[in-house]
């Protein structure tokens, strides 16, 4: 298990990169058993109105991830990897070297047309199109993924978990099946709870477990490609110590998520779209026999197409309602809860990428937005600051191998 060490400078940020690079000629040598890999990107991030990733209405550059990892085939059916992480993402990702993900997998069965396998650690947890994949830059069609599905503040319970899990695929003619799920501990901090906006601070959530599943189908070579995935979990919820003014009990916590992907498929263009609902139970906690239930809806549509070789264009559309029952915000309002556009979040996103060579990618994008549902109170401690339209203009660079 790796040790958390705290960076409260950019100069542990910077040996990170150091060491980032010195592997990459160790990758080059084509007799190393281990082979490595890393990346590191920078972001900088402007907006007319409201915080995201920081003080960005000042510019922000508090948008940096550095990582590295190895691999290892020990024998023709285990395989070992792992990926250290440096994250900064405003004051919604704790500033420290994590590690992101580290397993042992392995290959049960390898046919021509099916495999299993199982795998157990730190596991990267299978949703939807991005999420297992949302870290490294040249992996994501924007800098942002649609915040309404694969959100930023919730980034630490979405990506990775402590689990033990099984894959598999089977080929069908023209169709590849994909199946993976897995079952273990969420990895959930103080920050995190926060931003979930259900409980009140010094809360703890408890004896949590959770189950990852997706199916997943590709066509004609991955020209269309469909699934469903679906996450489970549960806690039990822990107000901290007793507090006169704030007399919560225990009480228990459950979410339940379900996602449609789908996308198609050209030489230089796709569409992409998936759409979400969650579901949020919470009992006692505010009172004895205290029941509360709650379906957020999330969905989104984009395209990107390259227009010369290595320039892409992108266009999106992201929506979230965090009660698909009250999308104007009206009743959240009228049980003393405002802003009325705290309850919805619609972004129009334009973005533009380069891939300069095979390492380095430079992308820019611009955000109109709609709505406040999906910004995190760690950036925005005054929630009557915030305005209900605002723009966003990001640039980041990042550089792989």
């Amino acid at each position: 298990m790796l040790r958390c060490v705290k960076l409260k400078s950019i100069n542990g940020a910077l040996l990170l990169t150091l060491g980032l690079f010195s592997f990459e000629a160790a990758e080059a040598d084509e007799e190393q058993s281990i082979r490595w890999h890393g990346f590191l990107s920078q972001g900088l991030i402007a907006t007319d109105h409201n915080n995201f990733f920081g003080d960005s209405e000042s510019v922000s550059t508090e948008l940096t991830e550095l990582g590295i990892g190895a691999s290892w085939k020990a024998t023709p059916r285990i395989h070992l990897s792992a990926q250290a992480l440096y994250l900064k993402a405003g004051d919604s990702a704790p500033d420290d070297i994590k590690l992101d993900f580290g397993l042992i997998d392995i290959n049960l069965l390898n046919g021509a047309s099916h495999g299993l396998g199982v795998r157990a650690g730190r596991l990267k947890n299978p949703y939807g199109f991005y999420n297992e994949t949302r870290d490294v830059m040249t992996t994501r069609d924007s800098i942002l993924l649609p915040e309404s599905i694969y959100p930023d503040t919730l980034r630490e319970i979405y990506h990775s978990s402590d689990s033990i899990g099984v894959h598999g695929y089977k080929e069908m003619g023209s169709v590849l099946l994909q199946f993976d799920a897995l079952s273990g501990k969420a990895l959930i901090n103080d920050d995190t709870i926060e931003d979930m906006s259900l409980f009140s601070p010094g809360t703890t959530i408890e004896n949590d477990k959770l189950w990852f599943a997706r199916l997943m189908a590709e066509y004609d070579g991955g020209r269309i490609r469909a699934g469903i995935s679906r996450v489970n979990l549960t806690g039990d919820v822990d107000p901290g110590p007793p507090n006169p003014l704030l007399p919560f009990i225990d009480g228990e916590l459950e979410l339940d998520l379900t996602l449609f992907s789908v996308e198609y498929n050209q030489i230089r263009w796709q569409v992409t779209a998936e759409y979400q609902l969650l579901d949020a139970r919470v009992s006692d906690f505010y009172f004895p026999g205290f029941h509360s239930e709650n379906t957020g809806e999330s969905w989104y549509i984009q395209t990107r197409f390259e227009f010369l070789p290595q320039w892409y264009l992108l266009a999106r559309y992201d929506v979230y309602y965090g009660n698909k029952d009250d999308k104007d915000g009206k009743d959240r309002v009228a049980t003393g809860n405002p802003p009325a556009y705290a309850a919805f979040a619609k972004d129009s996103t334009l973005g533009l990428r380069y891939e300069i060579n095979e390492h380095w990618i430079v992308s820019t994008e611009l955000h109109h937005v709609s709505g406040v549902g999906w910004l995190t109170a760690l950036d925005n401690a005054d929630p009557t600051s915030l305005k209900k339209d605002w723009n966003m203009l990001l640039f980041q660079v990042g550089y792989h191998f």
